[in-house]
């Protein structure tokens, strides 16, 4: 079975965390602007989805829809952010919600597209 999900948010990467030591322990600081797309991700995910997290192995496909910039010269959304700094935020955002775990996955395929509206498009499919 598949399930789709769009998100009408530009997509974000995921930020490198920064580490600060406190006494003798070191925290981990999630960057603000990751922290608040994650957090919208997630929001949105509890809004829509009303059943209970999947079980099972899963195959999931991600579409990046990016503004692209005034100025073309490609075709392609070759340059940074690296798509799989896209997918990390995405994945994280939806775990215990949409899945228990995004370990679950074992196929993932993700795409960066230029498009005039950006947003993020999200197909799941059940691998029973």
């Amino acid at each position: 079975m598949a399930h789709s999900l769009y998100f009408d948010i530009p997509p974000t990467p995921k930020g490198r965390p920064r580490f600060s030591r406190q006494g003798g322990s070191v925290r981990v600081h999630k960057p603000a602007i990751t922290r608040k797309f994650e957090d919208a991700i997630t929001a949105l995910c509890k809004k829509y989805w009303k059943a209970s997290p999947l079980d099972g192995p899963l195959k999931v496909e991600i579409d990046f829809f990016i503004t692209p910039p005034r100025t073309v010269k490609r075709k392609y959304p070759t340059v940074r952010p690296d798509v799989d700094n896209y997918c990390k935020s995405v994945l994280d955002a939806m775990n215990n919600i949409v899945y228990n775990d995004d370990a679950q996955i074992i196929t993932l395929t993700a795409n960066k597209i230029y498009r005039e509206d950006s947003g993020i498009g999200v197909t799941i499919h059940e691998l029973h």
